[in-house]
């Protein structure tokens, strides 16, 4: 104890700064970050300090003041037993504008070309069918009418990318969004630098609704599906999908293995953002680790020991709704165009599914992230008869 008091007390005050970050609710003072890509500022740094801002024009932010000390080739921080989470350079403020990891674009844009061309070299398409295939070239125009770092130009860059990763693929009918082993990759973060999205996760995090009793109840389903209830010690993780053989495709076991849900509806957000445009309707998930126990007797006790939150939706058009107003000559959209306004056509889903009948392209998809984990960590314990 002395020891350590003595190395707070060296450490204190030598090395202090704020970052401002992409909103993260799990930090909070008296934890440990790391901080990678820093250049020298990379390493280790205690948080005294966090503020949480959601504004309109700024979205969801976290501001945290830190201390440290910098030592041979590292960062010093005191000795303190703290929860700990990892902050990489491009999570500041002002790191967007490039697209997630995991989607091969080059490869999207040259098989959508190729299709493209291929369709009009067959007959000639009619005016709603040139704005479908036109999609792409006008979210690209909208893409680069945001600000070069900005959340909203990833969202169009990324519709953009789900047009033509639909329109390139074949459509395969016998087989459900869920079945299909391709999917498009979205960044956690980024879906998080959205308030109104932000606010959601805060909801879903919350103890209250996190473990309440209907998802308690689920997790004792899947724990029970998978066989956990022994006469022994015995732990789960479902955030590192390896129970189920069967299905090698990881998202397929998150979709099997997630406790609890929050749903959001953001097909009427006004103005179009790039969250909108890309997303919309979707749910965050959230899975759980940790191990059931046997208690002494009869029934078991579960401990959930950390909780990881993701992304899940599908590129699809079963709707009926209204996509707006689009124009391939002015590369632009519109929720409602002026009436002289001629070179505007209103699409809706089934236009989507038409054109698909007709020439048998456009694939449905599952969109999806990777899971993100809960800092502090989520714990959580009760007791079943099973």
């Amino acid at each position: 104890k002395l020891a350590k008091a003595h190395l707070r007390k060296a450490n204190q005050g030598e090395i202090q700064g704020t970052l401002e970050l992409m909103g993260h609710p799990g930090l909070v003072a008296g934890m440990t970050i790391k901080l990678a890509d820093f250049g020298q500022f990379s390493g280790n740094w205690f948080v005294t300090k966090s503020t949480h801002k959601v504004s309109g024009s700024g979205g969801y932010t976290t501001s945290v003041h830190v201390r440290g000390a910098i030592g041979k080739g590292a960062i010093k921080v005191a000795a303190v037993s703290s929860p700990y989470i990892e902050v990489a350079a491009s999570t500041a403020r002002g790191g967007f504008g490039s697209l997630p990891r995991g989607n091969n674009y080059d490869q999207l844009e040259k098989q959508f070309n190729q299709k493209r061309d291929e369709m009009r070299g067959e007959k000639e398409l009619t005016p709603k069918e040139e704005i479908l295939l036109c999609l792409p070239d006008i979210a690209m125009a909208q893409a680069e009418k945001q600000d070069a770092a900005s959340n909203d130009r990833v969202g169009w860059l990324q519709l953009r990318a789900l047009l033509q990763k639909w329109f390139s693929s074949n459509y395969t009918e016998n087989k459900g969004v869920d079945e299909r082993t391709d999917v498009f990759w979205v960044d956690m973060d980024w879906v998080l630098s959205y308030k109104r999205i932000a606010l959601a996760y805060l909801i879903l995090i919350n103890d209250y609704y996190l473990f309440n009793d209907k998802a308690q109840q689920a997790l004792v389903k899947i724990l029970g599906r998978d066989k956990h209830f022994k006469d022994k010690e015995s732990p789960f993780d479902y955030t590192r999908p390896h129970v189920q053989p069967k299905k090698p495709y990881p998202w397929c076991e998150w979709e099997d293995g997630y406790f609890q849900r929050k749903d959001i509806d953001d097909k009427y957000i006004f103005p179009v953002d790039g969250f909108t445009a890309s997303i919309a309707n979707c749910s965050l998930r959230a899975l759980a680790s940790g191990k059931v126990i046997p208690l002494p007797g009869k029934g078991h006790k579960i401990i959930v020991e950390s909780v990881s939150v993701y992304l899940w939706d599908a590129f699809n058009f079963e709707a009926k709704d209204s996509l707006g107003y689009w124009s391939c000559e002015d590369k632009n959209y519109k929720i409602y165009p002026f009436v002289t306004d001629k070179t505007y056509y209103e699409l809706h889903n089934y236009d989507f599914n038409g054109f698909r009948e007709e020439y048998g392209f456009g694939n449905d998809f599952r969109v999806i992230s990777q899971p993100k984990k809960v800092e502090p960590a989520k714990r959580f314990k009760y007791d079943t008869d099973l």
